[in-house]
């Protein structure tokens, strides 16, 4: 598949972005942006992800340029070490995991999945990394044919532009898809 068109037209595709919301659990952070990319389907088991977000952590990306914050003086942030890529953004007061920021992809922001308070469109698939960190004593899915890969793939962010392109979902919120609530009040 030639993807070289679908990448050249993500301009074109961001006025047919998805708006996501989501906060915090005690509801002093509020945040705002737009995808092309608000199918859930990326569960990582890395030890980052388990130490800051649970037992793994799913994130959507997101364009940074579109994130709007209310309650940003709550907002801290933590990054491991200078060479860690990734830093994290989340709620001072009741340390809700917000959203990520990776240093190698600095258009894009990762929203975590578990402060969106907008409904997501339901995966067809589910490709669960780096799970040589997974917690021992958790059973990955085996009810569907999904992807396991034990080490991050160095694709980057390129692999969820990817999987959006070749499952013909880039730039679709999914509409005609099941969704799923996440959150409800």
């Amino acid at each position: 598949m030639d993807t070289t068109k679908a990448f050249q037209s993500v301009e074109t595709l961001r006025d047919n972005a998805t708006a996501l919301e989501g906060s915090c659990f005690c509801g002093k952070v509020h945040i705002k942006c737009n995808t092309n990319m608000p199918f859930p389907f990326m569960v990582c088991h890395c030890i980052a992800c388990r130490k800051t977000g649970g037992v793994y952590c799913v994130n959507v990306a997101a364009e940074k340029d579109s994130l709007d914050v209310k309650g940003r003086e709550e907002v801290k942030s933590y990054r491991g070490s200078t060479e860690v890529a990734t830093e994290r953004f989340f709620c001072g007061t009741c340390g809700s995991m917000l959203w990520g920021e990776d240093k190698r992809y600095p258009t894009r922001i990762y929203p975590a999945a578990s402060c969106l308070d907008s409904e997501l469109p339901r995966a067809p698939e589910e490709h669960h990394v780096m799970t040589k960190y997974k917690q021992s004593w958790l059973r990955l899915p085996t009810e569907y044919d999904d992807v396991k890969v034990e080490a991050y793939p160095e694709m980057g962010d390129k692999t969820r532009e990817t999987w959006h392109i070749d499952n013909n979902l880039f730039g679709k919120a999914g509409d005609d898809m099941e969704k799923v609530a996440l959150f409800s009040p």
